[in-house]
C-alpha cells in the first residue's frame, strides 16, 4: 500500500479511536456519580481499572514485541474492549461486577493508544515526523463527538454511552483489519535486548517521572470533572464541551508539532508544557462559571498536544526499535496509569472529606513540583550541552 494511503488510513484510525472512546470513557464516571456511587468508590473503581491497565501495558507490549505483530495485538484488544463495554452496561447498577468490568475495560484500554501509536511508529516508509499530524485525526474526532454527545446523554440517558461505543468501536475494527502495513525490521545482531534495560536509560527514566508528575494534574481534572463542574455550577453538557474545546485546540497544536519539534528541543517543550499546565490548574482554581472552567480547557489542548508529540517521538529517538512497544507502552502506564492511581486515590479522599477546595490545592502543588523538576532537567542539559561547546 502506497505510503500516502497508509498514512491517511491510520489518521481515520486515530479519528475513530477517539470518536468511539468520547462516548464511553468521558462519560461513564459522570454515570456512575448518578447512580449514586460516592467519589471514595469511583476512585477505586478507577485505581483499580488503572492498576489492571497497568499491567495489560506490560502484557500486551511484551506479546507486540515478542511476536512483532503489533496490529493483531491491537485488534484483538479493541475486540475485547467492545465486549467488555457491553458488560459494563449489564454490570453498571452492581458494585462488584461493575467494578470487575471496568478492571477488564482498563486492561485493555489504557495499552490501546500506545499499540496503536507503536504499530505507526514502527511502520515501514512512513515518516515518523508526521506522528502529530495523524494524531490530530484522534483529536478532531475527540472533539466531534463530545461537543454533541453531552447533549444527547442529558437527552436520552446515561445507558446511551455503551450502544454508542460499540457502534463506533465496531467501524474502528474493521478499519484498522482492512488497513496493511510492514514493521520496520532491525539489523540482525546475537545481543539480546531486555526490557529490564530502559530501566537503565536515564534520559528514559527521568522523563518519566516529569510525565507522571505532569499527568496527576491532567488525570486529576479529567477523573473528577463532574465534581469540578458541579462546583461551578455545570452538569455533564458542560463536560462534553469542555472536552470538545480541549480536542479542537490540540488539533493544531498536533498538525504544527512537527514544525515545533524541529525547531525546539524536547525538553525546552516540555518546560514549556508545565508552564502552561501549571496555569491551567490555576485558572481552574478560580474559575467561578461553567464557561470560565471550559475556557481553561484551551491551555489543555495546548500543552497536552505539544507534549505527546514531542514525547512520543522523544522515545522512538532514546529507545531502541525492538523494544518500541514496550518502551511506549511502560511510558504510558506511568503516564496514564500511574498517574490516575494517585490522582483518583487524592480526590477520592479530598473531596470527600475535606471538599473541592483541598483537591485543587494539591493539584496546583504538583503542578509546582512538575514545573521545578523539568526545569532543573533542563538547566543540567543546558549546562552539559554548553561544556561540551567549549
Amino acid at each position: 500500500m502506497h505510503t500516502h494511503r497508509i498514512q491517511i488510513n491510520f489518521t481515520i484510525i486515530q479519528f475513530l479511536l477517539w470518536f468511539s472512546w468520547g462516548t464511553f470513557g468521558l462519560f461513564y464516571i459522570a454515570h456512575l456519580e448518578d447512580l449514586g456511587y460516592s467519589s471514595k468508590l469511583i476512585a477505586l473503581t478507577i485505581i483499580l481499572s488503572t492498576i489492571f491497565g497497568i499491567l495489560g501495558q506490560y502484557v500486551l507490549g511484551f506479546i507486540s514485541d515478542k511476536t512483532s505483530k503489533i496490529k493483531y495485538v491491537f485488534l484483538g484488544a479493541l475486540f475485547l474492549l467492545i465486549l467488555f463495554v457491553i458488560g459494563f452496561g449489564f454490570a453498571a447498577k452492581h458494585l462488584f461486577p461493575m467494578i470487575m468490568v471496568m478492571s477488564l475495560i482498563g486492561f485493555v484500554w489504557l495499552p490501546l493508544e500506545s499499540l496503536l501509536d507503536s504499530w505507526i511508529l514502527s511502520t515501514k516508509g512512513l515518516d515518523s515526523s508526521l506522528y502529530g499530524f495523524m494524531r490530530a485525526g484522534a483529536s478532531f474526532g475527540f472533539a466531534i463527538m463530545t461537543l454533541f454527545f453531552g447533549g444527547f446523554v442529558i437527552k436520552y440517558g446515561y445507558d446511551i454511552i455503551v450502544y454508542a461505543y460499540v457502534i463506533t468501536a465496531g467501524f474502528l475494527w474493521i478499519m484498522a483489519f482492512l488497513t496493511k502495513t510492514e514493521t520496520i525490521k532491525e539489523p540482525h545482531t546475537k545481543e539480546k535486548i531486555y526490557v529490564k534495560s530502559l530501566l537503565k536509560n536515564k534520559a528514559y527514566i527521568a522523563i518519566l517521572i516529569y510525565s507522571m508528575l505532569l499527568f496527576i494534574t491532567h488525570m486529576g481534572v479529567n477523573n473528577f470533572y463532574i465534581y469540578i463542574f458541579k462546583n461551578v455550577g455545570g452538569n455533564a453538557s458542560h463536560i462534553g464541551i469542555s472536552a470538545a474545546f480541549a480536542a479542537f485546540t490540540e488539533i493544531f497544536g498536533f498538525i504544527y508539532a512537527r514544525r515545533i519539534i524541529s525547531k525546539i528541543a524536547p525538553l525546552k517543550i516540555f518546560l514549556i508544557v508545565g508552564v502552561i499546565t501549571f496555569f491551567r490548574v490555576y485558572l481552574l482554581t478560580i474559575a467561578t462559571t461553567p464557561t470560565q472552567a471550559i475556557l481553561t480547557a484551551i491551555l489543555q489542548g495546548v500543552g497536552f498536544s505539544l507534549f505527546l508529540a514531542s514525547f512520543k517521538l522523544y522515545v522512538v529517538k532514546i529507545t531502541p526499535t525492538r523494544l518500541l512497544a514496550s518502551a511506549q507502552t511502560i511510558a504510558a502506564g506511568v503516564t496514564f496509569g500511574l498517574s490516575s492511581i494517585v490522582a483518583s486515590l487524592l480526590g477520592g479522599f479530598l473531596i470527600d472529606d475535606f471538599g473541592i477546595e483541598r483537591f485543587f490545592d494539591i493539584m496546583n502543588l504538583i503542578a509546582l513540583v512538575a514545573l521545578i523538576y523539568i526545569g532543573l532537567l533542563f538547566l543540567h542539559d543546558y549546562k552539559k550541552r554548553k561544556s561540551l561547546t567549549e
